[in-house]
């Protein structure tokens, strides 16, 4: 619970920069007719999320979505106290991120809202999976010593971003329950809004679990070990 107040402010922080730059571009491409591909608007979240990890993941780790700070709960890297203090900043900067989008934009229902373009089944399993992978790669590129540092943030970013396009054309490329729940209390819209937050926290779940059964330091070995033996 060390530094608590700086982790979850680092976390509101980076969530309203991730929620408010991808959720913008949503809202304007409805509103100036597809000025912003779906493409732009995956590579907007991506963007955001990649330099918002060398902004503050020496502060908070920069999880900036709930199901990260699940999935690496269950990892037993992150308390489940500070998970939940975690979440409220999350939840937190995503609304004011959405507020800021509503007051630029002008209509509290173009607000980026995450809905279903394909059947309910494809949407849930795009998210879940997109959220797997968007886990899986935090909790190796992240939080494993072994791993190579300096390129942390491109293999978060790209990985948010390889979810974002086969995920987009179903789901949205959602990934983060926070960045769901906010523009859907500010538009009032709450029918697939179960589904933003249930897919993402059980890809998030597995995602964590699995690399923590992959991570086993008594038999995984680096790269250059398994060269050499």
């Amino acid at each position: 619970m060390e530094n608590a107040v700086n982790r979850v402010a680092a976390e509101a922080i980076g969530t309203f920069v991730l929620v408010f730059s991808g959720t913008f571009a949503i809202a304007a491409s409805v509103k100036y007719k597809d000025s912003v591909p779906g493409l732009g608007v995956a590579v907007a979240f991506a963007v955001a999320l990649l330099v918002m990890v060398y902004a503050i993941g020496h502060i908070s780790g920069c999880h900036i979505n709930p199901a990260v700070s699940f999935g690496l709960a269950l990892q037993r890297k992150i308390d489940p106290l500070m998970m939940v203090l975690y979440w409220i900043g999350q939840i937190v900067g995503a609304l004011i991120a959405s507020i800021c989008v509503w007051l630029i934009i002008g209509s509290h229902t173009n607000v980026g809202v995450s809905k279903i373009t394909g059947t309910t089944s494809q949407a849930f399993w795009a998210e879940l999976i997109a959220t797997f992978l968007l886990v899986f790669v935090i909790s190796g590129a992240a939080t494993d010593d072994r791993s190579p540092k300096g390129g942390v943030g491109l293999a978060i970013g790209g990985a948010l971003l390889v979810g974002g396009i086969f995920a987009g054309p179903f789901s949205g490329g959602s990934m983060n329950p926070a960045r769901s729940i906010a523009p859907a209390i500010i538009a009032g819209q709450f029918g697939d809004l179960w589904l933003y937050i249930v897919a993402p926290l059980i890809g998030g779940a597995i995602g964590g679990l699995l690399y923590a059964f992959i991570q086993n330091y008594g038999t995984a070995t680096t790269a250059k070990t398994g060269e050499t033996e």
